[in-house]
Parts: C-alpha cells; sequence; structure tokens
C-alpha cells in the first residue's frame, strides 16, 4: 500500500509535464535516464493451464484475470470496442488456451494521454495499457509506474521475444537489460514523399526531374508557363508551417549523414534536426525558392493540411510534399478529388534530391523501426498473464486472423495468396485498420515476407493506385537510413519537446520568408531562441548520454 501510495502521488504530480509532452510524435524515443522505482506483481500460481500452451517456457501456471485497453475511436458504424466479434474471439481463445480471462477497457483515442494519466495517477490503469507517445511511457517510468517485464518475458514471452527481436525490444528498455515497455513492430518504414503533376510535366515537353536543379527549373517553368492554366491561384510548391516535415525530402539531401554519428545523434533532440550539420544551408535553398515566388507565400498560415490539401484537390499546385502515401490515401482523398476537378490530372512520386555528402545519393530518413509503446502498471497483479497475452498475439495464427479477419468476409485472396480487404459493415467490421487496436505488437500486416506485407499494404488503396503506391514505397525507402540512436532517455526531452516543435515551426517560417539578404540573420536569431527553449539542454543531455554508451 505504501508503494501504491508513493506511485500515485509521483504520477500526479508528473501529471501536467506528461500531457504537455505528450503532443510530439516525430521521434520520442529516446527520452530519459531512469529512476530504479519499477515493480513486479507476481501472478497466481493455481490453475490448470500450463504456460507452455501460451508458448512460454516451463513456468508456473497461468490463471486470473487482466485487463486491456483498447481505443475508442468514436467511428460512425463502429461496434462497440469492448464487445465485439473480435473481443469475444479473442477472450474465447485465450482463455481457453491460458486459463486468464480478459476485460478490455475502453480509452477515448482523441484524449487517450490525459486519461492514461489519471487511470495512472488513481492506480486503475489496464494491466495491458499502450501509447504512442513515447515520452509518456518514459515519465511513467521516471516515477515508478512501470512493471519491470524482464523476468515475465523470459518466463512467459519466448514466442514474443523471438517474433519482435533484440532491435525492436530494446526500444522499451529504459536502461540497460531492463524491459519497461514492449513496442510493436512497424511493418512499413516509409516516411515521405514529394509529388508532382506529371500532366504539367508533359505540356512543357519536360521530363520528371532527377537532380535539385532540375527541380528548380522544373518549379520555375510552372510559374512562368502555368501549364495547368490555373491563373492567380496558381502554387507551384505547396507547403504549410510545419516545415522541418514538409520540406523534408529537400533538407534530408543538405544533412551531413557522412558526419560523425556523435554530432548527428545529439543534435537530433526529440526527432528536431536544426542543428545538425548542413541542415541551414538546406533551409537557405528553401529560402530562395519562396523569394523567387516558387513556394505558396500563405504557407506558414496554415497550421494544419486543411488549406493545402484543398489547394491540391482543387487542381492549383504543381508540387507538393507530405507522407509517402499521403495524396492516395482514401482520407483526405487528394487524389481522387483533384480527379473530379481535373480529369486528365496525374500525380507521380519523384526522387531528385541527391545529398554531396553521400556520393549523391537520394538520401531520405525513413522511421524507426517501432510503433505504440505496450506498457503493464507497476500496480497490475497479473503481470506474467499480460506478457502471456501479448506472446499469444505473436502467433501467426492470431496475427493473421486479428489483422486480416476471414476469408469472404473481411478479405479475399488474389492469385498470389496475398490478402486483399474489403470494407465491412456490422459485426465484422473493424474499427481501425487492420484491427491495429487488438492486434497490439504490430502496426500493419505481417506474412513473415516483407514483400508480402508491402503488397497487402499496396492493396489496401483503391485499385488504380496500387502500382503508384508501389512506386512510391519503393522510392521512399531506396537509399533510406535512421539517425544513429541514443538509447538512454533523456531527461530534458520529456520536458521540453512539445515547446521545441512549435519554435521550430516558428523558427523555420521565419528563416524561409526572410528577405535573402536577412536569411542568416533571422536563422541565427531562431537558432539562438531554440536553444535556449530547451534545445541546448536537451543536446548536452544527449552528449552525455552518448559518451556513457559509447566509452
Amino acid at each position: 500500500m505504501k508503494k501504491s501510495s508513493r506511485i500515485m502521488s509521483a504520477l500526479l504530480a508528473a501529471a501536467m509535464l506528461v500531457v504537455s509532452a505528450a503532443g510530439c510524435s516525430n521521434s520520442g524515443t529516446e527520452t530519459s535516464s531512469a529512476s530504479s522505482d519499477t515493480a513486479t506483481s507476481s501472478s497466481a500460481a493455481e490453475g490448470e493451464s500450463s504456460a507452455a500452451e501460451s508458448g512460454a517456457s516451463d513456468a508456473a501456471p497461468l490463471s486470473g484475470k487482466i485487463t486491456v485497453e483498447v481505443f475508442d475511436r468514436g467511428n460512425t458504424g463502429g461496434s462497440d470496442p469492448t464487445n465485439n466479434h473480435w473481443t469475444q474471439w479473442i477472450q474465447e481463445k485465450f482463455t481457453g488456451e491460458t486459463g486468464v480471462e480478459v476485460e478490455f477497457v475502453s480509452v477515448p483515442r482523441s484524449e487517450e494521454v490525459p486519461r492514461l494519466n489519471v487511470l495512472m495517477a488513481s492506480n486503475s490503469a489496464p494491466d495491458i495499457s499502450y501509447t504512442y507517445t513515447a515520452s509518456v511511457v518514459y515519465n511513467f517510468y521516471k516515477n515508478g509506474g512501470l512493471a519491470d517485464l524482464t523476468s515475465s518475458l523470459a518466463n512467459y514471452g519466448q514466442d514474443l521475444t523471438e517474433y519482435l527481436g533484440e532491435e525492436v525490444l530494446s526500444y522499451g528498455q529504459f536502461e540497460p537489460g531492463v524491459q519497461v515497455a514492449i513496442p510493436a513492430k512497424r511493418i512499413s518504414l516509409a516516411k515521405t514523399m514529394t509529388y508532382v503533376r506529371k500532366d504539367w510535366l508533359d505540356k512543357l515537353g519536360m521530363e520528371l526531374p532527377t537532380t535539385k536543379e532540375e527541380f528548380h527549373a522544373m518549379l520555375t517553368a510552372f510559374k512562368e508557363q502555368d501549364p495547368g492554366n490555373v491563373g492567380e491561384n496558381l502554387i507551384p510548391f505547396e507547403a504549410y508551417a510545419d516545415a522541418t516535415w514538409c520540406f523534408s525530402p529537400i533538407l534530408d539531401s543538405f544533412i551531413d549523414y557522412s558526419a560523425d554519428p556523435k554530432e548527428l545523434a545529439i543534435n537530433n533532440p526529440a526527432g528536431i534536426g536544426l542543428t545538425l550539420p548542413g541542415y541551414e544551408e538546406g533551409v537557405k535553398w528553401i529560402n530562395q525558392l519562396y523569394n523567387e515566388g516558387l513556394i505558396d507565400t500563405q504557407f506558414p498560415m496554415y497550421k494544419d493540411n486543411v488549406q493545402t490539401d484543398a489547394n491540391v484537390s482543387a487542381g492549383f499546385v504543381g508540387v507538393y510534399s507530405h507522407n509517402y502515401d499521403y495524396p492516395i490515401r482514401t482520407s483526405p482523398g487528394i487524389y481522387t478529388e483533384l480527379l473530379k476537378v481535373v480529369p486528365d490530372a496525374e500525380l507521380v512520386p519523384i526522387d531528385c534530391f541527391e545529398n554531396p555528402h553521400m556520393d549523391n545519393k537520394h538520401i531520405k530518413q525513413i522511421y524507426n523501426p517501432v510503433g505504440l509503446y505496450i506498457f503493464v502498471p507497476a500496480t497490475s497483479q497479473n503481470v506474467d498473464g499480460a506478457i502471456a497475452y501479448l506472446n499469444w498475439l505473436s502467433d501467426y495464427d492470431q496475427r493473421f486472423y486479428l489483422t486480416c479477419g476471414e476469408e469472404g468476409v473481411n478479405h479475399t485472396l488474389d492469385e498470389n495468396g496475398i490478402p486483399v480487404m474489403v470494407s465491412v459493415e456490422g459485426e465484422m467490421i473493424m474499427n481501425s485498420p487492420n484491427n491495429l487496436d487488438y492486434a497490439l505488437i504490430l502496426n500493419g500486416v505481417d506474412l513473415d515476407d516483407q514483400e508480402k506485407n508491402i503488397e497487402v499494404l499496396s492493396k489496401s488503396y483503391e485499385p488504380q493506385y496500387v502500382d503508384l503506391y508501389m512506386q512510391a514505397y519503393d522510392l521512399s525507402v531506396t537509399d533510406g537510413l535512421t539517425i544513429p540512436r541514443i538509447s538512454t532517455p533523456i531527461d530534458a526531452e520529456a520536458q521540453y519537446t512539445a515547446n521545441l516543435q512549435e519554435k521550430a515551426k516558428e523558427v523555420m517560417c521565419n528563416a524561409i520568408v526572410a528577405a535573402p539578404e536577412n536569411f542568416e540573420a533571422a536563422w541565427d536569431a531562431g537558432i539562438q531562441e531554440y536553444l535556449a527553449a530547451g534545445a541546448q539542454q536537451c543536446i548536452d543531455e544527449r552528449s552525455a548520454a552518448w559518451d556513457a554508451e559509447n566509452p
């Protein structure tokens, strides 16, 4: 009882801090050093079901009950997330095999972090809880709120360990050798892509650009010749206020990824790379494009995608960078809406930004291999049962059924045996893509063959976009890399990430719209503000952590 009270007090004291850090989804996987006040709870030794039945080692039998978080996404026409075909199937199968009962607890997706804070502070969080925000998990850990999963994973999670692998699991270790979270496996690592109106190029008799110089010439031709007959609404290159994101394909071509690994690692706090070597040169080039009238002059005013999506869909835009699959997603349906306005429009991905520091390869950052973070609260009375549940989910049969459903209902099989998802209503509806809220340990569909996995992803789009998806995916991962990782959590990032993300937008926008002769002054002033807003403290802590990890 004393331990529970101590945890509750600490978590209540930290709740506001966690909420302020929760908005950061860019990186967030490298946050701070940790206290040793973790806890493990034992599982009851009664029951007739053996651990071996859930793929575990020769350990004590399982029994009791576990509670499992599930997002309530508020889907129109969706099912009760705690009581539907999928939850009933899990309860029947898992309980039948292990003797452990399962109860699902809904948490609104739109307010999952504040709700999770309340549940943790009141010692009522589900035995299996999760979030996509690593800094939130780390704050729980710092305050003694997470169970140590190490021994349970060894005894009841052998299949899970084999499935996820050492690299993925390492993201859930906030100190060496201590497993306090189970990261989900991310199937697709593709991140960003630049799309161009090929029909405009065709009218100009121009080929798709293959270099930055050709890209510049293309934008200039769009501005001067208006091949789409757009008139005063013409936007050669669209963007919005999150400039570190929507200009990232260009910026990646200026960053010196051949620099010392430590320099790269410490200058990327929470995935914000403003002080990376070469970054300033990339922003300066974008500033040149802006001052030549090639970028939407209103972009700093667009705080989200709403207006930019509308401009692309209306046929005003020649070039747009975003998520690698963004234009062909069902929502917001940019390409589909564009074709309604301009039936002969053709959007295609381009990969034309050579990096002189990397033998002129078209370098771009890709995602790290993890999705959400699953954890067990220190107050859980059935840590072993929770790990056994995740272990059970790692079995291929469970993974396939939960992510693909029943053949002839949720999917059909193509000529190569690849599942093609179909829209379903009624009791078999999936409230999230491929039931990711139930599959938990993976983000996507995993057929144990990456080529097939990507083919499955491609077939989740409208048939006319399948080939385009494959093209965009291939380009987005070619010459892809990640910044060298610091595995030690960084306390300053847990505190400052949300503020730094907003400051980075401000710095970038001010520098890009500055007059050419004022660029250096605007950039230098912005960087000083960025460093003073907490980035310098993050960099210093990352430097110390790097040195400790690389003696």
